[in-house]
């Protein structure tokens, strides 16, 4: 009829989509975080090498930037597909074993992040709980920069179980790039 305004309807967002923003969003503080880090970085060598004064904080705190922007990043760096692969045989096998493969793997990672993640927090809650510091100058609460462990592998542990979800159900998002950008 013209002129009739037809209601749209919003669906619930799915999980794939509430991970899928998550991740995106901490891969944007992940980036922010680098970019502090070189900023800093940048800072140190001006001020140590024209300036003969170099600083307490930037060597340390580098470190645990790289940590945190590591572990947030690994989740959106799943999803996009950039982790370093190595396909070159994968690639030549049939698409039903190119998918039980990527099952096992991913089911190999699931395990290892669950560990991982497990073992970040127990690290990260007795930091918490004994009030753990750097053993530098700075004397940092340690706790804040591992608590990025396990929220990291939270985040992979949730892409890897959307990746999986893919593998196993027809779908082709589910195959390696490699074989999906060869393919018409």
């Amino acid at each position: 009829m013209v002129g009739t305004v037809v209601p749209r309807t919003r669906t619930a967002p799915t999980l794939e989509d509430v991970v899928e923003a998550a991740n995106t969003w901490v891969f944007r503080l992940a980036t922010v975080v680098l970019f502090v880090m070189i900023l800093s970085i940048g800072y140190e060598v001006v001020m140590r090498y024209l300036f003969v004064k170099p600083t307490l904080w930037v060597t340390e705190y580098s470190g645990y930037a790289l940590v945190i922007a590591t572990f947030l990043a690994a989740a959106q760096t799943q999803r996009l597909g950039r982790h370093v692969t190595v396909d070159i045989v994968l690639v030549r096998f049939p698409l039903r074993v190119q998918r039980a493969l990527g099952i096992i793997s991913t089911l190999f990672a699931l395990g290892f992040v669950a560990v991982l993640g497990w073992q970040g927090w127990a690290m990260a809650s007795k930091s918490l709980e004994l009030n753990r510091i750097s053993s530098t100058l700075m004397e940092t609460p340690v706790f804040y920069p591992q608590v990025t462990i396990p929220i990291g592998c939270f985040l992979l542990f949730l892409q890897l179980l959307i990746q999986l979800y893919h593998y196993v159900r027809p779908d082709p998002r589910a195959l390696p790039t490699a074989t999906r950008e060869g393919e018409s």
